[in-house]
């Protein structure tokens, strides 16, 4: 694990917290996890939405049917910004974790939206071999969980966050009040 600061420039963070914010205040149906995601590999470009409602149900759509087209165009847009700002940082940062000089594969993110009381369980992402988690809004929430060797807690902190390999971990929302919004980039290496 990998504590990472002020990952994201002013503007690009000001633009994540900006829609976590104005999407936190829309009544939705209960939820486990919601993300917009971004997948970049060598030949192309794809964009979309998946909902979970609960530990085994997944939904993947273009788009959240109760956010307003405008904003969620907007979101993608970010993701791409995302993608170019950031991927000099995770290829350094793999470099790192992985103690090898890397070729990015393939690169994922998602602005992933965790609803309100919801806790997701012990996991690990097998498919790629560099992961991130990039905290965003609130401004205090729980950080991500590493179960392995002993518990450890990557501390929320806005526009930080945290790089690993394929280690198991958990996330979750103690808020009743408010959803908890990250970044979670995936990337396989060559």
């Amino acid at each position: 694990m990998l504590k990472i600061d002020d990952i994201l420039s002013d503007d690009l963070f000001s633009n994540f917290y900006s829609y976590a914010k104005q999407i936190d205040n829309i009544e939705m149906k209960p939820f486990l996890k919601a993300n917009w995601h971004i997948s970049v590999d060598q030949k192309k470009v794809d964009f979309g939405f998946k909902l979970r409602t609960n530990e085994t149900e997944n939904t993947q759509e273009k788009s959240h049917p109760s956010i307003n087209n405008k904003l969620q165009k907007e979101i993608f847009l970010s993701l791409w910004e995302l993608h170019k700002e950031t991927k000099p940082l995770w290829r350094m940062t793999g470099q790192s974790l992985l103690d090898k000089k890397i070729k990015i594969q393939k690169f994922r993110a998602e602005f992933q939206m965790t609803d309100k009381g919801a806790m997701f369980k012990q996991h690990r992402h097998p498919f790629s071999q560099v992961n991130g988690a990039i905290f965003i809004y609130p401004d205090k929430s729980e950080g991500t969980i590493f179960h392995e060797p002993e518990e450890k807690i990557a501390p929320w902190q806005v526009n930080t966050g945290v790089a690993f390999k394929q280690e198991l971990h958990s996330f979750k929302n103690d808020s009743q009040e408010k959803r908890r919004f990250t970044i979670n980039t995936f990337v396989e290496v060559e």
